[in-house]
């Protein structure tokens, strides 16, 4: 994994796109340099031994799942919610963040409330 790493974080600062030739398949596939700014990353917090899982920026959150990537409570983040902290929606009686409001609200609340599993 360090290796791969390595090797592709040469790739980053050649241009817009990095060719990569696939052994396997003996094929090869461009690849724009934002993703492998985004796979080097990946293999960086993966040779740490941390878990990584990739979420699209609309991704809709249930206060649980929101909470678990603040480190906060449940209740704490319910309560921050309400207090409109940050844009959230009901689906019946449970409520939803969006994954890039739940950053906002991180990035103003700042390292000293809560430690953003990132």
């Amino acid at each position: 994994m360090m290796e791969s790493r390595r090797l592709l974080g040469a790739c980053i600062g050649r241009g817009e796109s990095v060719r990569l030739c696939l052994i396997d398949s003996e094929a090869d596939v461009t690849v724009p340099v934002s993703a492998i700014h985004m796979l080097v990353d990946i293999l960086s917090q993966m040779t740490q031994g941390n878990a990584v899982s990739l979420m699209p920026i609309h991704a809709e959150l249930t206060t649980q799942q929101a909470a678990n990537l603040l480190n906060v409570s449940r209740p704490f983040l319910v309560k921050q919610l309400e207090a409109g902290a940050s844009p959230f929606y009901k689906v019946g009686r449970h409520r939803r963040i969006r994954f890039s409001d739940l950053m906002a609200y991180h990035e103003r609340l700042g390292p000293t409330e809560c430690q953003c599993r990132r």
